[in-house]
Parts: structure tokens; C-alpha cells; sequence
């Protein structure tokens, strides 16, 4: 008997940048399967995507190597709001996860080509990402890829001084999940 691939399941607020960029991944290893969660309603809100997640455990339940994970933008939303999809993780248990990227989602795609210094805004991230992906349109092009590896260094790098379980400033917590992914990266 074959065993069963290691399922990572992804609830993502974008329905557009975070599933073309995950979809690179689901053929890099053959131990795990990435499963995207439907954000049919295109709900945004951390909660909903939260709850998006929960309904879809309700139906396919996490085995014992399966990670879960909810994948949002800051978007400037409250700590109470970010703590509440935190504390709901907890609920589902030690193998669900946030990668959560502040401002947005596409500091995590600036990453890839620049440390991202000075960037706190959508507009200066949207800005300072248009000169490596000139007239960026949330499609993330291949070149993208050429450059994961800086992108989770200039990530881990960030991350390393905080004593945040979320980058309250700029910064991004996508490199865990992209490492996990990843057939050759090391913790």
C-alpha cells in the first residue's frame, strides 16, 4: 500500500494572486497535495476566510501530517481581528497555520526581487513592485519564481526580530508555508 500524500490545505482571501502563486507548488513534491479551499463569495474578510476553512474540515478532516492554512493581508485591520482568526487556528489545532503579509500579499511577490525597505502602504507596494513587474495586474509572472529563495531569506530576515506571531509592520509570514512546499528547503 501506497501511503497517502500529506495534504496542505489553503484558504486564501485572494481568489486570484495567492492561487496562481500556490498553484507553482502543487507538483514539486510527491509526498504532499495542495488543496484549495473555494472562496466561492469572494469574502475577503479574515473571518470569513476563517470560516471558509472550518467548513471545509467540517466535510475533509485533518489527518494526523495534514496542515491547514489561512493565507490574508494585514489590509490594516485590527489586532483584535488578526488575534480572533489566531485564536480560531488554535481551535483547529497545532497543524493550522497564518501566513499573513502586511500591507498585502504582494509584499510577499515584492520580496522575491527587493528587500522591500520603506514599503508600508498597498500603493508603495504596488509602486516599488511595478518596476520589476512593470504593469503588475495581480497575475504573478514566471520570473517570479526565479527568485523564491531571496524572497524567503529577505522574508526570514524580517521575521527574525519580531516578537509578533504576525508581522505588525512590514513584513510577511508566507515563507513558512512557501519552505513547507519547497522540495528542498530546510527549517
Amino acid at each position: 500500500t501506497r501511503k497517502p500524500r500529506r495534504r496542505i490545505i489553503l484558504s486564501c482571501e485572494g481568489n486570484i494572486t495567492e492561487i496562481q502563486y500556490f498553484r507553482h507548488f502543487e507538483n514539486m513534491r510527491k509526498d504532499i497535495c495542495i488543496k484549495f479551499v473555494n472562496n466561492r463569495r469572494h469574502r475577503s474578510a479574515p473571518n470569513f476566510v476563517l470560516d471558509d476553512l472550518k467548513k471545509y474540515l467540517d466535510a475533509e478532516p485533518l489527518m494526523r501530517d495534514d496542515e491547514a492554512w489561512v493565507v490574508i493581508d494585514y489590509d490594516d485591520r485590527s489586532h483584535e481581528t488578526i488575534q480572533s482568526v489566531i485564536d480560531g487556528l488554535h481551535k483547529i489545532g497545532k497543524n493550522a497555520h497564518l501566513a499573513l503579509s502586511n500591507p498585502n500579499f504582494e509584499f510577499w511577490l515584492l520580496l522575491h526581487f527587493d528587500k522591500g525597505a520603506g514599503v508600508q502602504t498597498k500603493t508603495q507596494c504596488k509602486n516599488k513592485l511595478s518596476t520589476f513587474i512593470p504593469n503588475y495586474d495581480k497575475t504573478v509572472p514566471s520570473k517570479v519564481f526565479e527568485h523564491v529563495e531571496d524572497a524567503i531569506a529577505r522574508a526570514e530576515a524580517i521575521d527574525r526580530n519580531s516578537n509578533s506571531p504576525w508581522p505588525v509592520k512590514s513584513g510577511t509570514t508566507v515563507y513558512k508555508l512557501v519552505k513547507l512546499l519547497l522540495p528542498d528547503c530546510k527549517d
